[in-house]
This record gives C-alpha cells, sequence and structure tokens, in this order.
C-alpha cells in the first residue's frame, strides 16, 4: 500500500523495475492506494515501488513480490502461470475465465481440468467485435529443459460462425 497520512488531494505513481506502470492495461488496478494486479503470474516478479506526495506529506514503499515459475506443468487452477497476453493495445485479448464464456453458445461453461463451473480456463472472445485479421496471442516466457523429451498438450473448444483459426508455433 501507498497510503497518505492526511485526506488530501495525493498524487500516487507506483513504478515497475524502475518504470511508472500504466494503469489502462486492465491486469493492474490502482485502488485507495493500493496497486492491484489481476492474474499475477512469474513475470510479475521483481521490485515494485511506489511515491506518493500530497500538500503536507510524503510516502515512499518498496515491495520485493516473488512469484514462483512452474515450468514443468499448467491447469490455469491457481494462475496463468508462465502464460501471457502478449499483442499490447488491443481491444482483443486472452483472459482468464471460470464457467460460460459470456457470448452465447460460443465456449465451454467449465474446464478441461476440474469438469465444474469453479475450474479456470484461458479463453479469448472471437464474437462480435471481432473482424478478419484480428489476432489474440498467448505466450509463454522462455522455456529451457535438460530433459531431452520435452511435450506441450493442450485442450481447446471452438465453436461459433467464423472463428478462425488456432496456431501453434515453437
Amino acid at each position: 500500500d501507498c497510503l497518505m497520512s492526511v485526506n488530501l488531494v495525493f498524487i500516487i505513481i507506483w513504478f515497475y523495475k524502475g518504470l511508472p506502470i500504466s494503469f489502462d492495461n486492465r491486469r493492474m488496478m490502482l485502488l485507495n492506494g493500493s496497486l492491484w494486479v489481476n492474474h499475477i503470474g512469474s513475470y510479475d516478479s521483481g521490485t515494485y515501488m511506489c511515491y506518493g506526495i500530497n500538500q503536507v506529506d510524503s510516502v515512499n514503499a518498496t515491495i520485493q513480490v516473488t512469484v514462483p515459475n512452474s515450468q514443468d506443468s499448467c491447469d490455469f487452477e491457481t494462475d496463468a502461470c508462465i502464460w501471457r497476453d502478449s499483442v499490447k493495445d488491443t481491444d482483443f485479448f486472452w483472459a482468464w475465465q471460470q464457467g460460460c464464456t459470456p457470448s452465447y453458445s460460443t465456449g465451454p461453461c467449465e474446464d478441461h481440468t476440474t469438469g465444474t463451473q469453479q475450474g479456470l480456463y484461458m479463453y479469448v472472445e472471437a464474437s462480435w467485435p471481432r473482424t478478419e485479421g484480428d489476432v489474440a496471442e498467448l505466450q509463454s516466457e522462455w522455456l529451457s529443459t535438460t530433459n531431452p523429451k520435452c511435450e506441450v498438450s493442450f485442450f481447446y473448444h471452438s465453436f461459433g460462425d467464423n472463428v478462425g483459426k488456432l496456431e501453434f508455433q515453437v
């Protein structure tokens, strides 16, 4: 938290890895001086700093965040693991979802891992206002392994008019 001692007009700036955080990315938001991060993953590890100032007071705070990196397995039940939406500045993005997808009769209502509506999964809304050529990318951190047999498996659901194609690149 980056809280001010007096209830006056104030400015609070949060920094990550020395750069100001933009709150227009839907994943991070500022609420009463606190930085909130939705769907935190290992890529969010690092040092966060805040600086707050008003007419009578100023405050600095530093927080070290460590999120374990799980390269071995990811079922999206606790977080997005090492995966992130890689397309910036777009309304077409991957989301962490629980229950039915928002558009009627286009997506699953439960995930593959638990088989229930309480399970979580990643999805992209391919219905309106999507247009042909829109791209949503889900990208992992760089993976390295000493295991000569490296395997990737996933389950997907694709239903609806003009949903496009799914590509997997290594």
